[in-house]
């Protein structure tokens, strides 16, 4: 990969060196965000169709002076041939070189949101030139080096043409797996109106966390608790429980959930536009039933990206499971049509166990460093 940085040497040599640490024993997720700190986002688009729903979820994580974004984009564009591998700075470089003019409007939509929304966002571009089996390389180093919370990748599936992109969803699913820090998978189903509504201010923006249980429920959760800070959004928190005695979850992972559920409650008690509600359901069915009731009363759904398929709230959902790049219930989502047009948020917390020594190999075997000036 050639690199084009202003002292790219040291930079390349750190990026290698910390590709080996691929687990990590701090924390990365937003869940264990500290408060009143800054949120570093790593979001990565391959065209313009990817980018309104990316500035609209970058308003609903609401930045603020007090709780900035830094947010690191990338734009990929698709090696053909044997040509070198390119990572271009879009801040390093005054002149850009030639590989990088592909992104230029993509780009400038960002910067003018950052010009906009200064103080509390810092946009920092990339354009990434690669083959599609080694993108999900450039994703992991670059979120280790920048010492990222979130990465967002959008879906690879065109929900309104039904055109399906094989290597966005090798990039995804090598992200899911590799990744040091939590995953979101953004899914636009056609809400926001397309480019040239990106910089339309809300009334009102209404969103939903689906709570079944589990680590990236509790991420989720923790989405959904940062975005209510937003004055524009209404929040609407949803959490299943059995009515069955039956055993319905590990009790480590259960007293989790309660303990994150309560401290939600607790923090969010004052504000007047944050709704907490159960639903009682005897079974995988009773969940469907509350999805269908959704309608189209939201504009983004939150959704855990895995679940314990053993549990009785998701064994009967089992079968929804076609893409395991969402999991189950972000399946069901994007198959069926609950939720109406809403923009969906598939969320995976950060594994426990991040590390690919393979990946590392990878990038080792497959990655040439040119080093510019």
């Amino acid at each position: 990969m050639l690199i084009q940085t202003g002292a790219s040497a040291p930079l390349v040599r750190y990026l290698f060196k910390n590709s080996m640490k691929y687990i990590l024993h701090n924390k990365r997720t937003i869940q264990h965000l500290k408060p009143n700190t800054e949120f570093r986002v790593l979001g990565c688009v391959y065209n313009e169709e990817n980018v309104p729903s990316m500035v609209h979820l970058l308003k609903a994580i609401n930045p603020t002076k007090e709780t900035p974004i830094y947010f690191n984009i990338i734009h990929f564009v698709e090696l053909v041939g044997r040509a070198t591998p390119h990572l271009i700075s879009h801040t390093v470089h005054r002149q850009l070189p030639a590989a990088a003019a592909v992104s230029k409007q993509i780009v400038n939509v960002f910067k003018r949101y950052e010009e906009n929304n200064k103080d509390s966002i810092t946009i920092n571009p990339y354009t990434v030139v690669s083959h599609y089996p080694s993108m999900h390389n450039n994703v992991c180093m670059l979120a280790l080096n920048k010492r990222t919370t979130l990465i967002i990748l959008p879906y690879h599936k065109n929900l309104a043409t039904g055109c399906i992109d094989s290597g966005i969803k090798t990039v995804n699913c090598g992200v899911l797996e590799n990744s040091p820090c939590s995953v979101a998978i953004l899914i636009d189903r056609g809400l926001l109106g397309g480019i040239r509504f990106v910089f339309t201010n809300w009334v009102v923006y209404h969103v939903v966390v689906v709570f079944l249980g589990g680590a990236d429920d509790r991420e989720a959760l923790s989405h959904g608790k940062r975005m209510s800070e937003n004055p524009t959004i209404v929040l609407t928190v949803i959490r299943f429980l059995l009515t069955t005695k039956e055993n319905d979850s590990d009790p480590t992972e259960r007293s989790h959930d309660d303990a994150m559920v309560c401290d939600f409650k607790f923090e969010t008690k004052s504000n007047n536009r944050v709704t907490y509600m159960e639903e009682a359901v005897e079974d995988g069915l009773g969940v469907i039933k509350v999805f269908e009731s959704m309608e189209d009363k939201y504009e983004l759904i939150i959704l855990g990206r895995r679940h314990d398929e053993k549990l009785p709230l998701i064994v009967q959902l089992t079968e929804w499971n076609r893409c395991s790049e969402l999991g189950t219930i972000g399946d069901i989502f994007t198959t069926s049509g609950y939720g109406g047009k809403a923009t969906l948020l598939v969320v995976q917390q950060q594994s426990k166990r991040a590390a690919l020594s393979q990946s590392c190999q990878d990038i080792k075997s497959q990655t040439i460093y040119d080093v510019e000036r």
